[in-house]
């Protein structure tokens, strides 16, 4: 692959600095890279006139990131290994220079990318973009104040803030994406039990429903002082000594102090 010249490299290289520099300088001598490191290729294509996108491999069920980012994680299946939970992390990632010029409105790039394993974890979240529709005459009073124009007097702000509620709307889906956070090992081993431990049959609203109750009294009381607590925790032992596990279920939560849920112990039930 012809190179750039210019390859772009993550900001924490800190234990990999002689991998990167032979990656950058001389890729020839990467014939036995060390089992932690691995090179991936990608593509990706956008027309920016008709909006067609074909995205990234490595990226593709990210949806807003389109393009790899240096630094990001990734699933080891997107690297070719088979490695469940875990995630490599970009080092370096250089493009080809033959591939990444434009060409009227089309803009259609191949790299190379160097990966390292890491113990850093990422979640994904489900992120629901929606347009709100509302009558004509409260839009205009709505969007004069947030231009800030003059008409957007006191009396109209008080007017607005009095009748937002009372306010004829509909929701129209827009899009539905992914965004990545960056967890602890702890938080993704817990976010992968609740995974397991939710049946299909699960009522998702009515589970959404209590953790949001839980996050309003967290804002009004104070960050951390409620807990959803799983009442069968997703994985207890009993007094007896039998072993097993909770369902992810909203007949199974129930919100709770969390001084009272840190003193509940997962090897006892009840």
């Amino acid at each position: 692959m012809a190179r750039s010249g210019k390859p772009t490299i993550a900001r924490d290289i800190k234990g990999h600095e002689r991998i990167v520099r032979l990656f950058v300088e001389r890729r020839d001598a990467l014939n036995d890279l060390p089992e932690q490191y691995v090179v991936a290729n990608d593509q990706y294509y956008a027309n920016y006139k008709t909006h067609k996108k074909e995205g990234s491999k490595i990226n593709k069920n990210v949806n807003q990131e389109y393009i790899p980012v240096v630094g990001g994680l990734v699933e080891s299946s997107k690297v070719g290994r088979d490695e469940p939970d875990v995630f490599y992390k970009m080092l370096v990632k250089d493009t080809d220079e033959h591939s990444s010029a434009f060409h009227g409105n089309t803009h259609n790039i191949s790299c190379e990318m160097l990966f390292v394993r890491t113990d850093k974890k990422q979640l994904y979240k489900r992120v629901f973009i929606v347009n709100m529709k509302v009558q004509r005459e409260y839009y205009d009073l709505v969007h004069s104040i947030k231009k800030d124009e003059l008409e957007a007097d006191a009396n109209t702000r008080l007017f607005v803030m009095a009748n937002k509620s009372a306010m004829p709307h509909d929701f129209a889906l827009k899009k539905i994406q992914q965004s990545v956070l960056r967890v602890s090992k702890k938080k993704y081993d817990y976010e992968q039990r609740k995974k397991i431990a939710t049946p299909t049959w699960a009522n998702h609203f009515r589970i959404k429903t209590i953790y949001n109750s839980a996050f309003k009294l967290n804002k009004r009381d104070g960050k951390n002082t409620w807990h959803v607590d799983h009442l069968f925790p997703l994985k207890y032992r009993g007094r007896d000594g039998s072993e097993g596990s909770g369902l992810h279920i909203h007949q199974n939560l129930e919100i709770k102090l969390a001084k009272d849920n840190l003193q509940k112990s997962n090897r006892s039930v009840g």
